[in-house]
């Protein structure tokens, strides 16, 4: 299994924990019409970029990087933005910190995205360190 793939399943299984009664799933290749099922919401989590570092030896390639992922969480059932503020720092809370591969996933960025159908949906950004290593 690859290191994204390790990365993407350990934060969906801390959120399958965190939020039992939202569906919880990798991001839909076709967003504009997923349809989540649950009455409470729904955390869509994708691989978004690496940034690699510069290398330091010659005789091997030992980069390391900061692997990014999103997670989209979209909620229901709220009578107004005011509300998202308590969902969104259980998400914080379930995220910062979470150890994977050894190294704890860090928070960058939290974002209000849009409102579809009274279904209001947020994307928080975390990165994690990750390492490239092969001998020459």
């Amino acid at each position: 299994m690859s290191i994204n793939a390790q990365i993407e399943s350990s934060i969906l299984e801390a959120l399958k924990a965190d939020f039992p009664t939202f569906d919880v799933v990798s991001f839909p290749v076709d967003f504009e019409n997923y349809s989540f099922t649950s009455p409470t919401g729904c955390m869509l989590v994708k691989f978004s970029q690496t940034n690699f570092n510069e290398q330091y030896t010659l005789w091997e390639v030992n980069q390391e990087g900061d692997t990014l992922f999103e997670i989209i969480s979209g909620y229901r059932g709220l009578n107004n933005y005011g509300e998202l503020h308590a969902p969104l720092q259980n998400l914080k809370n379930s995220l910062q910190g979470l150890e994977v591969l050894g190294r704890k996933i860090i928070l960058i960025k939290e974002e209000f995205l849009k409102e579809i159908n009274t279904d209001l949906f947020c994307k928080i950004t975390c990165k994690i360190k990750t390492y490239q290593d092969e001998a020459l």
